[in-house]
């Protein structure tokens, strides 16, 4: 039985037995290890190893540097292919070891018969973690099992996998063991009734006509049968044998290696010049097509051999862990069931379709992102209907039903309570516009069905649809909701299917199931397609576009705040412990590390409003100088080498980010900065703020440190493209009322004096003296976030500069949206606010127009007194950070916004509510309590907000917060 063959060149890297018995690998039995043609993954042979219980298998050879890594995110990893005749209830112990001692070692179940992998990084063993150190691998037999054969094929000792790309055989073969469905959860049903056969048949759509088919030519049918054959694929006493099948990637290669202008996945790291293995489509395309051709024969000698040759390679298929196209498992369900093939193809469907993190065993954690309700979640309701008997299908959709059910309303579930839409684990709206045009055709389709999805899914889809409307200005997004993609053409934006995917949303009635039409969706899908208020149903119902929306909108799980009046928008983004910032992935986005650390963005040019109108221009785009954003000025080479280590995306140590909404109508956001800028270990800190006021921004900070010293830290505070009108002439700068049409042209404004300028969209900026601040008008060179190719461009940009290494920097700046020149020198004379405290323990401040108090509480206060034109501070105290907003209501009492920033997520990405106690001067009664996270109450907020204690001097307020909202508090006298 040993063999020699050569049939095929063992691949560099891996240890395939096709030069015989490696004399590194032994077993103490005399006879139980061999090299064999029986079975194979690679080649011609295998190694088999005939174990009795106790038995063990030594493989004394080196893993070479298991700290190694390569091509993009890939580490060192070892990766296997276990083969059995028959299933076993043991499992093999792998052990790796230094000398006798084992430094990690992992389990790899029996359960299954076939060929299944294996393929984990060293960093995550199961148990313990192997060193470089490594001299032998000790494969020890079950212990409960007398004895048993397995084969062995493909090792690499030391191979770069993506990290997706590793194979746990401990977690995936005992999933693989049981059915997908528990019968005490779902029951094996005897019957179905009406309304479910109606359900079906509305799903399924009308039967196709049956049709007498005229035959196959016999010539045909022995060129189909004769194929699998022809590739290879052949039955012997041993078995099925074919070309071993593996189509995955594991090996993910770095932009440019190979001649690769993105990323793209290999086989392994040797790239074209690498492992080769057989594409499993090949072999499922002619399973189909002898599908196809057993369902159009009318002759049973035809048949019967389309059935014996489709029957081989479902055995190969099942033999090689691969699995049957959905199709001609339908087609020949009849022919699997009677083989008894079926339940092993339908499952290995399901799995190949995402169900083993769909199908879970409990309260497991469920896959919830966009792809997965764009496209997975339907895949997976199709194949309910693979099963022949409607009883079958009943309990397939009555489990997919309830598993999307849990999928949505886990703690970790993808759209959350403010309307965010996750993916990545972060707000995408790249990914989640294809959800929302999918997961809603697809709600559609279950509506009037024993299927459809609650009231609730059907509000989180709603309510992550409706948000579009705030921080979308009309269909632009700001750059910091771009993801990895700004300034790519497609992304940014609402795209046609997006905005059409309100209309079905506003066809699928209200959640409750009440209205057939749901007004207000169907008034959104109007705004941005006004045209169809002259077509039905809108038509007749009446229903007319909304008015564009105003306001402030808060998104606590986006670290968002959107701020609208008429027809602009205002947004600014943070970064915390919970919500990532920035996304790259390669070299896309490369240099946009600082995208959303505190970026400030407003899209208020053009008419209709536009991105492009309102400045923003990727040809030239300097990628240190975000809008809003307060880091050092790097270099590209610096940038991208900024980005946190082993990461692709950048977040913050920090929690306390984000907004408060005061009334709706104005509000605070605030944002401890602190992010390292690797790979030198160097940090950005500080603590910043944005007051929002009708149409001004107050943008304060203080405490900036960074300890780069080659370059400067600013602020930026606008950079905007000087061609973006028709025709794409140069704009001038009004500096202090005076054009500046010079090109290029860059001054740094006398320090000692207050100023004011305008952006291209007419954006004022008003600096109160004392600040160091540049304006630049230039052109620009720089690359495009694919970092393919050099842009370059002519950009107004203006910043206030703190210096190289800055130890303890602030600054303050006021933006008015669509200003006027003597509205500009109004501010000058008189600025509309006053800054009352600006430190690391806070940032208060007085509006004047408004006559409201604005307060970001970075730490808690124990004692607060500040007064301006004899107003003092309603608030005394604070037992947390924490933001606050009041105002003197015209009846004498006081109205008073707070929110707690901090998610305060728990493990399970569920928010854990918190208690914070806000003392305020005199003594007051509450009268009302509301509670919102972006524009949706929150409920029983009556139960969760009380007054504590209150006297003469002071009354003590408790706000048991949670998800970041905003609680509006009236209180009397």
């Amino acid at each position: 039985m040993l063999g020699t063959g050569m049939a095929a060149a063992q691949p560099a890297g891996y240890e395939s037995f096709e030069n015989g018995l490696p004399a590194y690998i032994a077993a103490p039995r005399t006879g139980g290890l061999s090299v064999t043609p029986w079975h194979s993954k690679h080649g011609t042979n295998s190694l088999r190893w005939e174990w009795a219980r106790g038995g063990e298998l030594n493989i004394r050879h080196d893993l070479g540097e298991v700290s190694r890594t390569g091509g993009f995110l890939c580490r060192a990893s070892f990766a296997a292919w276990v083969y059995l005749e028959k299933a076993h209830d043991g499992a093999l112990v792998f052990e790796f070891r230094e000398g006798e001692q084992v430094t990690g070692s992992f389990r790899f179940p029996m359960q299954f018969t076939g060929w299944r992998p294996v393929r984990l990084h060293y960093d995550d063993f199961p148990s313990g973690k192997p060193t470089s150190r490594v001299d032998n691998i000790r494969i020890a037999a079950p212990a409960d099992v007398a004895r048993g054969v397995v084969y062995f094929d493909l090792i690499a000792f030391n191979s770069l996998t993506y990290p997706s790309a590793a194979i746990n055989p401990e977690k995936l073969i005992p999933r693989q063991a049981r059915p997908y469905l528990d019968e005490q959860r779902f029951p094996v049903l005897t019957r179905v009734s009406e309304a479910e056969l109606e359900g079906l048949r509305k799903l399924k759509g009308p039967a196709p006509k049956a049709r007498k088919s005229p035959g196959l030519a016999e010539a045909k049918v022995t060129e189909l049968c004769d194929k699998p054959k022809e590739l290879g694929v052949t039955r012997d006493e041993h078995g099925v044998h074919g070309p071993g099948l593996d189509a995955r990637g594991y090996y993910c290669a770095a932009v440019g290696e190979y001649g690769g202008k993105d990323i793209r996945f290999w086989p392994d790291e040797h790239g074209p010049n690498g492992l080769v293995m057989a594409n499993p489509k090949s072999f499922t395309a002619l399973a189909s097509q002898l599908a196809a051709a057993y369902q159009a024969s009318n002759d049973e000698s035809q048949r019967r051999r389309l059935a014996e040759a489709f029957l081989l390679l479902a055995d190969y298929l099942q033999d090689q862990g691969e699995t049957l196209a959905a199709d001609a498992i339908t087609l020949m369900r009849d022919v699997l069931t009677q083989a008894k093939r079926f339940d092993y193809h339908f499952e290995a469907l399901v799995r190949s379709r995402g169900g083993d993190s769909f199908y879970v065993i409990g309260d497991a954690p469920l896959r919830s992102n966009m792809d997965f309700y764009s496209h997975y979640a339907r895949n997976l309701m199709d194949l309910c209907f693979v099963p022949a008997e409607t009883t079958d299908q009943v309990r397939w959709l009555n489990a997919w039903t309830a598993m999307m059910e849990q999928s949505l309303r886990q703690p970790s579930g993808a759209f959350k309570v403010d309307g965010s839409a996750y993916h990545h684990s972060g707000h995408y709206h790249s990914y989640a516009q294809g959800a929302f045009a999918n997961f809603a055709k697809f709600q559609k389709d279950l509506q009037d069905t024993p299927w459809r999805l609650s009231p609730a899914a059907h509000e989180q889809l709603r309510r992550a649809m409706l948000a579009q409307r705030f921080y979308a200005n009309r269909f632009d997004l700001p750059l910091s909701l771009t993801g990895r993609s700004p300034f790519w053409p497609g992304y940014g934006l609402m795209l046609p299917a997006g905005v059409k995917a309100l209309d079905t949303l506003a066809r699928l009635g209200s959640p409750d199931g009440k209205e057939p039409i749901d007004r207000e969706v169907a008034a959104a899908y109007l705004r941005l397609a006004p045209e169809a208020a002259a077509k039905e149903p809108y038509l007749s119902l009446g229903v007319k576009p909304e008015p564009e929306p105003n306001g402030t909108f808060v998104m606590p799980y986006a670290a968002l705040l959107a701020h609208r009046r008429d027809d602009w928008l205002v947004c600014v983004r943070g970064q915390s412990r919970y919500c990532w910032g920035s996304e790259r992935q390669a070299r896309r986005n490369c240099y946009a590390v600082f995208q959303s650390i505190g970026s400030l963005e407003i899209l208020a040019g053009g008419n209709p409003v536009t991105a492009k109108a309102s400045g923003r221009d990727g040809a030239g785009w300097n990628w240190a100088r975000f809008e809003g954003t307060t880091v050092p000025q790097l270099p590209l080479v610096d940038l991208e080498r900024a980005w946190p280590a082993n990461s692709e995306v950048t977040r913050s140590p920090e929690t306390f980010v984000g907004g408060l909404s005061h009334q709706g109508r104005q509000g605070v956001f605030a944002m401890v900065l602190n992010q390292k800028i690797t790979p030198a270990g160097k940090v950005i800190k500080g603590k910043r703020s944005w007051f929002f006021s009708d149409d001004r921004v107050l943008c304060l900070g203080s405490g900036i440190a960074c300890d780069v010293t080659e370059h400067p830290t600013q602020t930026t505070l606008c950079q905007k493209s000087l061609r973006n009108t028709e025709p794409r002439e140069l704009l001038p700068t009004s500096v202090d009322g005076a054009d500046v049409v010079a090109f290029p042209a860059e001054r740094t404004l006398e320090p000692a004096k207050p100023h004011w300028f305008f952006d291209v969209q007419q954006t004022g900026y008003y600096l109160p003296a004392g600040q160091t601040v540049g304006i630049a008008r230039k052109h620009q060179q720089s690359r495009d976030v694919n970092d393919w190719e050099n842009t370059e461009g002519d950009f107004l940009t203006a910043w206030i500069d703190h210096g190289k290494a800055p130890k303890n920097a602030g600054y303050e700046y006021l933006a008015v949206v669509r200003a006027t020149p003597a509205a500009m020198q109004k501010i000058v004379a008189q600025p509309p606010y006053r800054v009352l405290q600006r430190d690391d323990a806070a940032h208060i401040v007085w509006d004047a127009s408004g006559r409201r108090w604005g307060g970001v509480f970075f730490a808690p206060q124990g004692e607060i007194s500040h007064a301006f034109a004899n107003e003092m501070l309603p608030v005394k105290a604070v037992d947390r950070p924490c933001l606050v907003m009041t105002q003197a209501a015209s009846d004498g009492g006081l109205d008073v916004s707070v929110a707690d920033p901090d998610l305060n997520l728990r493990p399970d990405g569920g928010n854990q509510p918190q208690p914070l106690r806000v003392t305020l001067r005199g003594k007051w009664r509450l009268l009302e309590a509301n509670g919102t996270t972006c524009v949706w109450p929150l409920a029983d907020v009556e139960s969760k907000v009380r007054a504590v204690s209150a006297s003469d001097t002071e009354t003590v307020v408790e706000i048991i917060c949670q998800h970041g909202a905003s609680y509006d508090l009236k209180l009397v006298r």
